[in-house]
Order: C-alpha cells, then structure tokens, then sequence
C-alpha cells in the first residue's frame, strides 16, 4: 500500500486504509505500507491499525524500494511517483485519483494491469468544475468519497487475472 503523495488532497483517508489492510489480511494476503520518513507517524499507525502480517517500509532509498516493489503481485497507492515504479517493474497497480485527471496522469492500460480509480466525473455531473484551481488544490472530496469496497474490488480483480 503506497499511502504517502505529493499533497494532503491526493491521500485517501488513514482509516480507509486500515479497513483495506484489514480485508487483505483476512484474505490471507501479506500487506506492505510504504511511506517517506515524513510520513512516518501516518505509516505506523496505518501498519498498527492493520495489525498482524503488516509490514511497514519506511524512508527507503531507491534501490531498496524497487527491490520490495519488484516483489509484489500488486502495488495500490495513491497517485504518486510510486506507482510510476511500481508500473514501470511490471507490477499490476490500482491508483486512486484525488482532484487530479487520470486522462492527464495515468498513462497505463487496464488491459495491462492498472486501474485508476476517480471520482471526478461524478463532480462534472454535478455541475463542479473540476479543472477550477481551488478544487484541484483544496478538495478533498474526490480522494474521500472513493470507497474500500471499490479498491477492493479493483485489486481482486487484478489478482485474479489469469496473467499472474
């Protein structure tokens, strides 16, 4: 789990992170959080909150962090340059988008293992301007109002894969 990113509106809540961790677990899946040593009070409780089978990888220089990222059947994390890595070593990935546009900020495929999970649409319907300055700076809406069910979802769904 890559909770950490650039800034506050483009991190899902501590606890929806926790509830993921927690459904992983139950489903016998190993969970690793990643985070930078500025995230560090995040990550532990994170880890913490998850509980037993949790690990927690913190501060890692880039070599150590590929090599742990390269070990994962799938890495879900915000939209961040971890992603990137994650995507770039043929890791399958589930990127949940905050106030950013994942037609602008998600160059993978689905057909190749990444899903991008956003809710900027639903704001359009409503009539919210999404590409306003304040709203991609302040909201955080977007990032809130994604649910563990539906990263869930996406991530089994990725699992399953017939491709590994």
């Amino acid at each position: 789990l890559g909770i950490g990113a650039s800034r506050r509106v483009k991190m899902w809540p501590e606890e929806k992170w926790i509830e993921l961790g927690r459904k992983l677990a139950e489903k016998k899946y190993r969970v690793a959080v990643f985070c930078s040593f500025a995230e560090k009070k995040q990550g532990s409780r994170i880890t913490k909150g998850i509980g037993e089978g949790a690990r927690l990888y913190m501060g890692l220089d880039f070599l150590r962090l590929s090599f742990f990222i390269n070990k994962l059947r799938i890495f879900i994390g915000n939209d961040s340059g971890l992603r990137h890595i994650a995507a770039a070593l043929g890791r399958k990935t589930v990127t949940l988008f905050g106030p950013e546009n994942p037609f602008e900020w998600h160059p993978y495929s689905e057909a190749r293992g990444h899903i991008a999970i956003s809710k900027l649409a639903e704001f359009e319907a409503k009539g919210i301007d999404t590409l306003n300055r304040k709203f991609r700076e302040k909201s955080m809406e977007p990032i809130n109002s994604i649910s563990v069910e539906q990263v869930l979802e996406a991530a089994e769904k990725l699992l399953n894969r017939a491709d590994g």
